[in-house]
């Protein structure tokens, strides 16, 4: 698969980063490693095109410097999240990584965050929740989260909605039964539309994907089922 230079230059740069957080002075003759540890879906193209892009900045890291060094550890995570806390674990206990990055899910990074405050392990998550909890930091002052505001993401639906005219709007969603999660985008979502006339008819809220033995199936029945509701 083939990975752009821009994408290799930024994960370059992210690990960089990463790795001057934990990067001292040593004398001569003195490597200095620093493990990474990533929890990453390498089932999708987006975790692999990452898993690429950050061997081949870890790559380029490591031949031009001597005294320092990048090791980087993968696990999949595209299993179920709460086996996201297991891999978290044994990235801590058996690879003695000094920072996790990763995780696709709220309710993965979450669940991994706890590991990593108990372990005082910084977690540097992709995603972020739509509403931040309270007490966020406090609870997990060792979570670093980067991603993309939720509210422009809200403001396109609700653009989308109003250039139609819609009056009602039928929301499907993954629930993770995590606040600040697809319920707390739910939220923002539904002030946005009262904004401009429109309204959150009904909420057909589906069990976590990777709990489902057939996801399409299951879908098909629950839309069935609002057709005839409505």
């Amino acid at each position: 698969m083939a990975i752009p230079e821009a994408v290799a230059r930024f994960w370059l740069f992210f690990l960089l980063l990463i790795s001057s957080f934990f990067y001292h002075s040593y004398g001569d003759g003195y490597t200095k490693v620093t493990r990474i540890g990533a929890l990453i879906d390498v089932n999708s193209r987006v975790g692999k095109e990452q898993q690429i892009a950050m061997e081949i900045g870890a790559k380029k890291y490591n031949n031009t410097s001597k005294a320092h060094k990048l090791a980087l550890h993968f696990r999949n995570a595209s299993e179920e999240a709460f086996r996201a806390v297991s891999l978290a674990e044994q990235l801590i206990e058996r690879q003695k990584v000094e920072v996790i990055i990763g995780m696709h899910t709220w309710q993965e990074a979450a669940l991994v965050a706890e590991v990593g405050s108990q372990a005082q392990v910084p977690i540097i998550s992709f995603v972020s929740p739509a509403i931040t909890p309270p007490l966020t930091q406090k609870r997990w002052p060792y979570l670093v989260r980067l991603a993309n505001n939720v509210t422009a993401h809200v403001k396109c639906i609700v653009d989308i909605v109003n250039a139609f005219s819609w009056q009602r709007v039928v929301v499907v969603y993954e629930e993770d039964g995590y606040a600040g999660g697809d319920y707390g985008m739910l939220s923002l979502l539904s002030e946005a539309l009262q904004d401009i006339g429109s309204l959150i008819e009904h909420r057909l809220a589906l069990p976590p994907i990777s709990f489902l033995p057939d996801v399409g199936e299951l879908i098909n029945e629950e839309l069935n089922k609002l057709v005839n509701r409505t």
